[in-house]
């Protein structure tokens, strides 16, 4: 029940920069403007639902940037804030803006 890449679709309604596009399995993907208002919204209610701290939203611009990139594991350290964490923020925001992941966020290492 994936929604096809929001990036192929036309009209599509996310904020991206007109960076120089990549190409990723037969897309052109555009990066997100995370400081967008809509994106920065989107991310702020994201972390008030997971509990992260407004302070570490920068550490999931780069998630955002890329969504559907390889995102890191938690390491299962128990380090703040945790990759997982992140991972769960940003797929979030990513499902608040409309746009969800498609592909698989890996849990290696979490406890």
């Amino acid at each position: 029940m994936a929604a096809p890449c929001p990036t192929a679709r036309r009209g599509a309604s996310v904020p991206t920069r007109p960076v120089a596009p990549r190409a990723r399995a037969g897309y052109i993907v555009r990066v997100l403007d995370v400081k967008d208002p809509t994106v920065q919204a989107a991310l702020l209610r994201a972390c008030e639902e997971a509990g992260l701290p407004a302070a570490y939203r920068g550490c999931v611009h780069p998630l955002l940037r890329d969504p559907e990139g390889e995102w890191p594991p938690c390491c299962g350290e128990g380090c703040l804030p945790c990759a997982a964490t992140l991972a769960d923020v940003a797929v979030r925001t990513l499902e608040l803006l409309g746009t969800p992941r498609r592909s698989p966020v890996s849990s290696a290492g979490a406890s």
